[in-house]
């Protein structure tokens, strides 16, 4: 689906890259492994025509304004435009949903059509987590309630600021939360998880050619006894074009964005 995007920015019809998905499935399957033919398998190519969930973002004025320096690489006047925000009365999760999360949607679309460069799109990324950074002190802050979240982003994964956000929140809300990064092991989280015995397990995937390792993460923890009570929310970009594809790995809940991966989480934990 992103390739399509990029395609059609390019003037080349998004039917292209169904065209070529086809070709790979019947090249790549006789290399593969049962499971791994599975996993092809069940990805609708035409999926790949549909139209970005997270592209209905709303932008305001303050988001635009905040893209605007970010883009400018101009990292002291974005901080105090977000100082200014807070001061004015906006709580965290607003500057999180409100300028944060649309502004970065924003940032990976112009790198995907072309509008901007990958060094670019890093900054975007550097300068957010700088701003996050300083907030620590105050999501750390509230009481906690008991439950407890482990976190982390699938696979060779560097778009890893979503999820980061997600923990925020969990955190923010009363849970004990640990973020264990990207590029982690299945058999290290489940390792971590069984010292930690978290009540839910927060999965991020941003590129489907991380898929796979989710499936073998979630396999890994299902296999695990002592973590059969523990539920598993996924999300991630890798999700945004087909919202029934988190229903074939054996996960308990899916959510597009922060404020909902809350709700779900909660949910799902028992309160």
């Amino acid at each position: 689906s992103w390739l399509a995007v990029a395609l059609d920015h390019a003037g080349i019809d998004k039917g292209v890259a169904i065209k070529l998905y086809e070709v790979i499935q019947k090249k790549l399957s006789p290399q593969l492994s049962t499971r791994q033919q599975v996993l092809l398998s069940q990805i609708d190519p035409k999926s790949f025509l549909t139209e970005n969930q997270n592209q209905s973002y709303a932008i305001n004025q303050d988001t635009i304004t905040y893209l605007t320096h970010v883009l400018n690489k101009d990292r002291q006047t974005a901080r105090a435009h977000i100082t200014q925000l807070r001061e004015m009365g906006a709580s965290l999760k607003d500057i999180y949903l409100d300028i944060f999360q649309p502004s970065l949607y924003e940032v990976g679309r112009l790198w995907q059509t072309g509008a901007i460069h990958v060094a670019d799109e890093h900054l975007a990324t550097v300068i957010t987590q700088s701003i996050m950074a300083s907030f620590y002190e105050e999501i750390f802050a509230p009481p906690k309630h008991g439950k407890k979240l482990l976190a982390a982003a699938i696979g060779r994964e560097l778009h890893e600021i979503g999820i980061r956000m997600v923990t925020d929140f969990f955190e923010l809300d009363g849970f004990q939360t640990h973020y264990l990064g990207s590029n982690m092991p299945p058999e290290d989280m489940v390792r971590f998880a069984l010292s930690f015995q978290p009540d839910l397990i927060c999965l991020s995937v941003t590129l489907p050619i991380h898929l796979s390792a989710l499936h073998e993460t979630v396999e890994k923890i299902r296999d695990s006894q002592q973590l059969k009570h523990t539920k598993i929310l996924v999300g991630g970009q890798a999700f945004s074009a087909d919202l029934s594809l988190h229903k074939k790995f054996a996960v308990d809940g899916h959510a597009n964005e922060a404020a909902s991966a809350l709700n779900v989480g909660r949910h799902l934990v028992g309160l």
